[in-house]
């Protein structure tokens, strides 16, 4: 993978605007250094892109660099994703190659 997205700190976020409202119920992320590190992050939807609501909260497994699934608990109506990082167990980098 030839891509990353790299932000040093505890609430460093990505957001993604998909121009209208869709359907959310999962994300896939395929993180950088996956299988040697374990991130800890949230992954919000909004449709205004100031009021968020937390759809996923935890850590990724610290075993693959491929693509990890991350199921919501309901399904959800957004134009926004953000993905708010918190560092992993080695550093407070947050890196991802590829979302989906």
């Amino acid at each position: 993978i030839d891509t990353r997205f790299t932000a040093l700190g505890k609430g460093e976020w990505i957001m993604f605007n998909f121009k209208e409202p869709r359907q959310f119920d999962k994300l896939d992320i395929a993180w950088y250094w996956g299988a040697e590190r374990k991130y800890s992050f949230e992954i919000q939807c909004s449709n205004d892109a100031d009021n968020w609501e937390t759809v996923f909260k935890g850590n990724s497994s610290g075993q693959s660099g491929d693509f990890e699934t991350y199921v919501f608990d309901k399904t959800v109506n957004a134009q926004f994703i953000r993905i708010v990082g918190y560092g992993s167990d080695k550093s407070l980098y947050n890196n991802f190659a590829e979302v989906r």
